[in-house]
């Protein structure tokens, strides 16, 4: 993504890490600000268990919760530009981070996951993440 004008008020200059989308798992603590930035995501997973949860006392189609889970790698790369960078060093340079993780699938829309990452720096980090939906 970048933004143009090239030279944009700060308040405008949104780069890295004020989403869950537009993140580098492992750099999760940090907002990077620029004009322009990329992100390069990747995952493999395989498929550890998949069973159902019975609840008999639940109504309906709820009596019966499916429940998957996945073992993941991870290594993601970003960029961030910022002609003004001032004293944040994390901007205008190749950042990378890898680790790995256990993803909980129920519902087919429910996602837990818990994520150890560790970034170029060697600091590590365990991060928990719910997503629901697509």
């Amino acid at each position: 993504r970048f933004y143009l004008p090239i030279k944009q008020p700060f308040v405008r200059a949104r780069g890295l890490g004020y989403s869950s989308k537009e993140i580098i798992r492992g750099l999760d603590a940090y907002v990077l600000d620029g004009n322009a930035f990329v992100v390069s995501r990747y995952n493999l997973k395989r498929k550890l268990l998949s069973t159902e949860l019975k609840l008999p006392f639940l109504p309906g189609s709820f009596t019966q919760i499916p429940i998957t889970f996945f073992a993941k790698g991870l290594a993601d790369l970003g960029y961030v530009s910022n002609p003004a960078p001032g004293n944040n060093m994390l901007v205008n340079r190749l950042l990378f981070t890898y680790g790995g993780g256990l993803d909980l699938v129920s519902y087919y829309d429910i996602n837990m996951s818990v994520e150890y990452g560790v970034n170029q720096w060697k600091q590590r980090g365990l991060n928990f993440r719910v997503k629901f939906g697509l």
